[in-house]
């Protein structure tokens, strides 16, 4: 009896698990939905951000964006997403685009939020309009890079000095 060669589907649905498992997908979709299938002008549009919870730094935004009478998918707009921390202090603005994205149904863009609080996040929709949501952003978590190569330095360190010693 000869084994049977996977299906692309078992082996898609194989990567998209490890995909998600990994947390390698993160910076290409997904994230946590801040608006579903909102409307704005003759469209719905959904939004996502990554990474959760929202922390100052970069922050990734996801974008679809479908015509409201048929759900079809739009690849062609002009979209930028505006955010304006709640203390007035400046405003920071990029354009989405689905030459990134994970798919071409997707337009994607990534802001620098460079301080904790709460943000209005704008999306434009050129000759649709606005649609807005709040993001509450928290500080930045501490970066494990520092302990790392600091414990991997000493793991080196004992480990010359264990060979030192058996010579």
């Amino acid at each position: 009896m000869r084994a049977r060669r996977p299906r692309a589907g078992m082996i898609l649905a194989a990567v998209a698990l490890w995909l998600a498992l990994t947390g390698a997908a993160l910076a290409h979709g997904g994230g946590q939905p801040q608006l579903i299938l909102a409307p704005v002008g003759p469209y719905q549009i959904t939004v996502w951000t990554n990474p959760e919870p929202p922390a100052a730094g970069v922050m990734h935004f996801t974008i679809a964006l479908a015509l409201a009478a048929s759900g079809a998918a739009v690849t062609d707009a002009e979209i930028e997403v505006l955010a304006a921390p709640a203390d007035g202090t400046g405003e920071v603005r990029g354009r989405a685009s689905t030459a990134a994205a994970a798919t071409p149904y997707f337009y994607e863009a990534d802001l620098r939020l460079p301080t904790p609080g709460l943000w209005q996040i704008t999306v434009e929709v050129a000759g649709a309009g606005p649609v807005s949501f709040p993001l509450e952003v928290q500080p930045r978590p501490p970066s494990l890079l520092l302990p790392l190569a600091a414990t991997l330095l000493l793991l080196l360190l004992a480990g010359l000095g264990w060979l030192r010693l058996r010579r």
